[in-house]
């Protein structure tokens, strides 16, 4: 985008907000037109989960969550679209939408999980370099900020305390330094986070569920998914496909599978071999 996020907050912050996510809802209802579903999954992944991620680090999000679930709901369908030919998703399955590949899920990012991580990890990023640049600035931030006349620090603490909700995210969060540029250090949050949250999941479902998840985990290639639709006529397990749907089969599920490099031929001095592509 060619325009900046606003620096402000209230009812302007979330207008923006809300514009910025109608605009990719609206680039979202166009994925389905594209025919390799390697693409499509290549773009959800890597572009539209992110789209609104630059707003975040700016101002905090949190307080507009629905905004935000909003567009995670349009991610869900859209990945619906991509691995499911009838039916709806699951409860289950839409959690699993959201969950990192290496923890048995898609690793689709959820907007409204990453909101306190993005502000917090950009927040602290920007203090680390200010402190050092103008040690003075602390001084009167601290002082404008007892007073209650600083909205982002304000913010900054409400985050830290949600987040510290997360059993040993406050020995992460005092580990952070100026070394930890704000998306590395928004990448150990979330990885935290969403490790306590998959752990906290495990232990409510049955255990053939369990198994399905850590087999997701360690094939993160492979995704055991199902839809409403299909769990109600089978006795399949609610994220587990049946072996004859397309999308289950694992060597016809190139599209959810990192394509491996192509080997180079050694070509021989003697008798040199074609290349081909």
């Amino acid at each position: 985008k060619g325009s900046s996020p606003p620096v402000r907050r209230g009812e302007f912050v979330r207008a923006y907000l809300a514009a910025a996510v109608s605009e990719e809802k609206a680039c979202l209802g166009r994925l389905s037109y594209m025919e390799s579903k390697q693409q499509r999954l290549i773009m959800l992944r890597m572009s539209f989960c992110r789209k609104v991620m630059h707003i975040q680090r700016l101002v905090p999000t949190s307080e507009h969550a629905d905004v935000l679930r909003d567009y995670d709901d349009c991610l869900v369908a859209a990945v619906e679209d991509l691995l499911v030919g009838r039916g709806r998703f699951t409860d289950l399955a839409k959690l699993k939408v959201h969950i990192p590949a290496a923890l048995g899920g898609i690793g689709v990012d959820s907007a409204a999980a990453r909101a306190d991580a993005c502000y917090y990890s950009s927040f602290t990023s920007a203090y680390f370099r200010l402190t050092a640049l103008d040690p003075d600035w602390v001084g009167s931030l601290h002082e404008t900020a007892a007073a209650g006349l600083h909205a982002p620090f304000a913010a900054l603490s409400a985050a830290r305390s949600r987040l510290c909700t997360t059993p040993g995210m406050q020995a992460l969060l005092q580990k952070l330094s100026v070394h930890d540029r704000p998306r590395r250090a928004q990448g150990k949050i979330m990885n935290l986070k969403l490790a306590a949250e998959v752990a906290d999941l495990l232990r409510t479902l049955p255990a053939r569920e369990v198994t399905v998840f850590n087999a997701s985990a360690e094939a993160p290639h492979l995704v055991s998914i199902s839809s409403e639709v299909e769990t109600r006529t089978s006795t399949y397990p609610t994220t587990c496909l049946p072996p004859t749907w397309p999308c289950a089969c694992p060597s016809r599920k190139s599209f959810l599978r990192r394509s491996p490099a192509p080997r180079r031929r050694q070509a021989n001095a003697a008798q040199p071999v074609a290349c081909t592509t």
